[in-house]
């Protein structure tokens, strides 16, 4: 067992309410009676407690962002810790759950402790479904959260029961107590604190919640320090806790929980909503075995990542709400020579607001031919603040509108759009100082372009009140926080590395520790081809790991032209080697990763 302050993450579980009902959740979400929302008092005291733990701090349920309290929580957990900033997360994303990765990868350090060094991202972290809770509060979680684990639940990924007990199991005490004390969960993932208390165990920390058992450690300083010989009484819930055994798993989405039959007349104890439902399968435990056609998969992956076969299997690019997003058009015309282009985009737009002088409207008006919903607002008698506030009123963060001001043409910038995951906080700004064309636009010198959504912080900082008195688009773009104007032109898309594998291409693999298999499978099974495998260990320099004589990572520098990517098996040296790359003329387009 391991202590939490050798844990690399410490979990605060602000919830247990979540939009899914995933097969053997380890929070068992649906089985109680009524879910709970940590107060945000006991969540302050949870992260002052922690003072001096280097980790992540998570933030986890249920589903978090479901809390009330949950962007109050975030903020005050930043405060604390405040994240390492930059603009990646700004920036219109093309693949989101690269940059998320990416991110991790980049504030990843390692850091000694008991046997040897933890990965570790020392700061605030997120564990959500991306639902529309996580959409919502996209700008805060991105200003705050230095580490995100996601998983939108779209594909496939496997659970094993924890209900279920090594006393059905008919395990002795010689063998349990070696199976316990070397239980993957315990020693991969986290500590936690709910509402009753701190806890060794997240697990053990949702059962006393399910149970409605005696609660965990006091909420104070330095109970995160406590040793497995401390954890006395608290270790009955692992006499509950099937996760060190060796079962099964299950489709996460069949939405089932898999328990034994001493656990489930605890559930009818404890009047679980689900009993007597489909959605617990009371497993024919006889001598102590699982009888196969009680199994639902057979196929378990790694300690490290014991739920989906890949990272990015944990997100669905295609069928993301990320992705939802509306335009409306404010189109500004404040000369008659501009009316011919405010006419040619005004035809693009289903929904649009028209600020001009009155005879440039009543130019529009005779000219314009289309049946979208069109607003005119004449700039004698209002201000463009008041055109941007009837436009985005709502307050719908799926909302934009996209302002066009002067002589400009839309080129791609729709499609291109519709495919990127956008921060609603972010301005995307480009004034035309010449006329020139790019991916997203045409425009002649003078003419400016904008995209702004209505929830955005800098609006709301401000107010309404002081947006209506602004003259022109240069007043709001000076309202904005500086940070968040990022310029509205292709390159302003953040592009991150990938792990998708090249058919045809030669791979280097830096790394040769436990996932090197896995990785040279991954790079044959694509078609592709494996040049050499590299690793910064002595211990692992000069041996011979599945047919490939490890290398020093000096090899990469001298014998660059046997490859053309480089896969990264492991994330601990993650910066070392993308700068190693990008120094050797690499892209990070060439960089992929497991």
């Amino acid at each position: 067992m391991k202590s939490p302050k050798d844990m690399r993450i410490i979990q605060i579980d602000v919830t247990n309410a979540c939009v899914h009902h995933c097969s053997n959740c380890t929070r068992f979400c649906g089985l109680h009676k009524k879910p709970y929302f940590m107060s945000f008092e006991t969540f302050k005291r949870a992260v002052d407690s922690l003072d001096g733990y280097v980790g992540t701090i998570g933030i986890m349920g249920g589903e978090p962002t479901l809390n009330p309290e949950f962007e109050r929580m975030a903020r005050y957990l930043a405060g604390k810790r405040p994240p390492k900033q930059t603009d990646d997360m700004l920036r219109p994303q093309v693949h989101f759950m690269d940059a998320i990765h990416d991110m991790e990868m980049e504030h990843t350090f390692p850091y000694p402790c008991l046997g040897g060094v933890r990965q570790t991202v020392n700061g605030p972290g997120l564990w959500s479904s991306i639902g529309e809770n996580y959409k919502k509060y996209y700008e805060v979680i991105q200003d705050t959260i230095q580490y995100q684990a996601l998983n939108d639940h779209v594909n496939s990924m496997y659970h094993q029961p924890a209900l279920v007990t090594r006393k059905a199991l008919q395990i002795p005490d010689d063998q349990w107590f070696a199976l316990r004390d070397r239980c993957w969960v315990q020693n991969m993932w986290s500590a936690s604190v709910t509402p009753k208390g701190a806890f060794f165990c997240e697990v053990a920390g949702a059962l006393d919640m399910l149970f409605d058992g005696p609660g965990g450690w006091a909420i104070e300083e330095g109970w995160w320090k406590k040793k497995p010989e401390d954890f006395g009484s608290q270790l009955q819930w692992c006499e509950l806790c099937g996760l060190a055994c060796d079962t099964f798993m299950r489709d996460a989405n069949e939405e089932i929980y898999d328990v034994s039959r001493d656990m489930y007349e605890k559930l009818v104890e404890i009047e679980s909503p689900l009993i007597g439902s489909d959605h617990i399968n009371v497993l024919d435990i006889q001598d102590g075995k699982i009888p196969e056609e009680n199994k639902a998969a057979s196929q378990r992956f790694s300690e490290s990542m014991p739920y989906t076969e890949s990272y990015s299997a944990r997100y669905n690019e295609s069928r993301t709400n990320l992705m939802d997003k509306s335009f409306v058009g404010l189109i500004v015309c404040t000369h008659e020579n501009e009316t011919e282009a405010a006419l040619k985009n005004l035809g693009l737009f289903s929904e649009a607001y028209v600020y001009a002088d009155k005879h440039s409207i009543r130019t529009l008006k005779k000219n314009y031919r289309g049946d979208g919903k069109i607003q005119y607002c004449d700039s004698e008698e209002y201000t463009f603040g008041y055109v941007v506030y009837q436009a985005l009123k709502q307050n719908n963060y799926n909302r934009y509108a996209m302002v066009l001001s002067g002589k400009v043409g839309l080129v791609h910038v729709f499609e291109r759009m519709e495919k990127l995951v956008l921060n609603p906080g972010t301005l995307l700004y480009w004034n035309f100082t010449e006329t020139t064309k790019n991916d997203y636009f045409s425009g002649e010198s003078g003419s400016e372009v904008a995209l702004i959504n209505g929830v955005a912080h800098s609006i709301s900082h401000n107010g309404w009140d002081i947006i209506l008195h602004i003259e022109n688009l240069q007043g709001l773009v000076k309202l904005w926080q500086p940070k968040k104007i990022i310029d509205f032109v292709p390159e302003s898309e953040r592009k991150a590395s990938a792990d998708a594998i090249v058919p045809g291409k030669r791979y280097a693999i830096y790394g040769a520790g436990g996932a090197l298999k896995a990785a040279i499978e991954k790079i044959e099974s694509n078609g592709a081809q494996v040049a050499v495998v590299v690793d910064g260990s002595d211990q692992k320099i000069g041996v011979d790991k599945f047919g490939f004589t490890v290398q020093s990572p000096d090899y990469l520098e001298k014998h660059k032209e046997l490859f053309d990517k480089i896969l990264l098996s492991g994330g601990l040296y993650y910066r070392e080697v993308k700068e190693r790359a990008l120094q050797m003329g690499f892209k990070e387009e060439d960089l992929a990763w497991i």
